[in-house]
């Protein structure tokens, strides 16, 4: 009788277990299914934004908040806008010249969150005489032609009173050249060789500057932004607050865990380690790494970042009104 007893309760156990076992992966099955599923376009070389989505790739801060995300990687803001234009991503993360051209190009795309701010400075060898704008009369300036950096610079020299490309040379240097170019300059002289100053995106001039190599004698905000197609957020209503919700959380993570979130960066941009100083630098501009609390986060745009951004659109592009593409209130 004990025997026969037994077997029952053995058979018992594992069918209910068994039963069991099916249900939790059914459950698994329905809270897999109830996630937004998205493309993210981003910047591998970009910093900050490129450190949020490295923390997305390591933590499950978006499947906490519903959603799951296949990451569209981009060397540059304009790959990742013909990925755009070509419908190879949901959402991406852009600055805010290269969204003003999106929304020109395509009327179907929204800049619902302010994502970062970024430095974009113009600095010249740490032995040189320069010490103001006005002083590069005469003088050359290496930078990336074609882009942000060329516009955020040619404005500078214009408020000093310069022309540029008449009282100033503006030549084509991409920023992957401006490391090698101060490490092997002299480094007594005033020059970066053939260039008196260079002018670029963070992380480089920040990188260069923390070894002593440099000095910074402009520095201009750039205004990083979360795009979304609107086809996209009619289907899903809820992404922009879960998303936003998860930037936050990201920011939160990298102010406790800034070591392991730059060292992703690093490894995935193939760049060597910076000083320390380097990071300060680069933190500087950006008031969410001063918060501690993800209901602290700054994510909505400001008065001035409007301005801001209807000025670059309107030195960029045609009739575009950035109110009608950007707002806090998606």
């Amino acid at each position: 009788m004990k025997l026969i007893f037994c077997i029952y309760l053995f058979f018992f156990l594992n069918t209910s277990l068994f039963a069991q076992e099916k249900v939790d992966k059914i459950n698994i099955k329905a809270k897999a299914s109830n996630l937004i599923n998205f493309r993210l376009g981003w910047q591998l070389p970009w910093t900050t934004q490129a450190q949020l989505v490295h923390i997305f790739k390591h933590t499950n801060i978006l499947k906490n908040n519903g959603l799951n995300a296949e990451f569209v990687q981009a060397d540059g803001a304009e790959e990742l806008t013909n990925s755009a234009l070509e419908d190879n991503v949901d959402v991406l993360f852009t600055e805010d010249q290269s969204a003003a051209k999106l929304f020109e190009m395509d009327k179907s795309w929204i800049g619902f969150s302010r994502l970062m701010y970024n430095r974009s400075s113009i600095y010249v060898p740490i032995h040189s005489k320069i010490k103001a704008l006005k002083d590069l009369k005469g003088k050359v300036v290496g930078l990336p032609k074609g882009g942000e950096i060329e516009r955020i610079a040619s404005e500078a020299i214009i408020k000093a009173k310069l022309i540029p490309n008449t009282d100033v040379t503006i030549t084509n240097l991409p920023m992957s050249k401006h490391f090698p170019l101060a490490g092997q300059s002299d480094k007594k002289s005033p020059k970066f060789q053939n260039f008196d100053a260079l002018s670029g995106f963070d992380p480089i001039p920040a990188a260069i500057e923390a070894v002593g190599l440099s000095k910074t004698i402009y520095v201009a905000k750039v205004i990083g932004l979360a795009l979304a197609n609107k086809k996209f957020i009619e289907k899903n209503p809820t992404f922009i607050k879960k998303f936003k919700k998860s930037i936050a959380e990201a920011y939160v993570f990298y102010n406790k865990n800034e070591t392991s979130a730059n060292n992703w960066f690093l490894k995935a941009a193939h760049m060597r380690s910076f000083a320390p100083k380097a990071w300060k630098i680069m933190k500087s501009i950006e008031p969410n790494f001063k918060k501690n609390k993800a209901s602290q986060m700054i994510l909505d745009f400001s008065k001035e970042d409007f301005i801001n951004m209807q000025k670059t659109a309107d030195e960029t592009c045609e009739n575009i009104i950035i109110s009608q593409y950007v707002s806090n209130n998606y």
